[in-house]
This record gives C-alpha cells, sequence and structure tokens, in this order.
C-alpha cells in the first residue's frame, strides 16, 4: 500500500471509527488497524475487478460495523453500498454513522436479498 493513497484516504475519511465494542473486538483498541485493515481489503477487491468495470454499488455481505464498506463510500461520490448483517447492533451503527449511500439490511438466519442483478 503506497503512503499516499493511504493518508489521502485517512484525510477523506469524516465516518467514525467505531468503538471496540461495536465492532466485536475486531483489533482491540488498535483503531488504526481496524482502519487499515477495512483499506486492504478494500484495495485487494478494487485489483480484482476488471477495469472496465468501475464498480456503482457494493455489496458487503457481513459487513458489520462497515469497515471495508466505509473505504468504497470515501473512495467514490457516486458508489453506493449495500451493508448486510445478521447482528442488528452493526445495522443501527451503520444506519446511524454512514451516509445515506450505505443502505444497511439485517439478515435473518436464512438471508433472502431482493437485489437487482449486476449489483
Amino acid at each position: 500500500m503506497q503512503q499516499p493513497e493511504t493518508l489521502n484516504a485517512l484525510q477523506q475519511d469524516e465516518i467514525p471509527v467505531p468503538c471496540t465494542e461495536d465492532r466485536e473486538g475486531y483489533y482491540g483498541e488498535c483503531h488504526l488497524g481496524f482502519w487499515l485493515s477495512g483499506l486492504q481489503d478494500k484495495l485487494m477487491v478494487t485489483r480484482l475487478i476488471p477495469a472496465s468495470k468501475k464498480a456503482q454499488c457494493i455489496l458487503d455481505f457481513g459487513g458489520a460495523s462497515g469497515r471495508v464498506a466505509r473505504h468504497w463510500l470515501n473512495a467514490d461520490p457516486k458508489c453506493n453500498v449495500v451493508l448486510a448483517d445478521l447482528n442488528i447492533n452493526h445495522i443501527d451503527y451503520v444506519s446511524k454513522h454512514f451516509p445515506t449511500r450505505l443502505r444497511p439490511i439485517k439478515l435473518s438466519s436464512q438471508p433472502q436479498l431482493m437485489l437487482p442483478d449486476n449489483c
């Protein structure tokens, strides 16, 4: 990961990093590690998407408290994210703290998503 890209992403991110309890202990008190891991995963997925296919809608299945979703939203103001998770606490957190371009969906134990093709 290049430092200028990371610093730029960090400066653009206005979404609060969830406290340790809101992210089920992931990365303990290392909030920067939590944030960096989300950016790293977003960049890895980006490398797998063909250059001709710019994502306009991302499904973050099991997205929890938005560790990766925040980076999709910050990278492209036209990108929308659907974050689906079983934990209502995560859904409540992203509903409260994320921009409206993120659509949270509370999953049941047998999820059915009503999303259009190619989303």
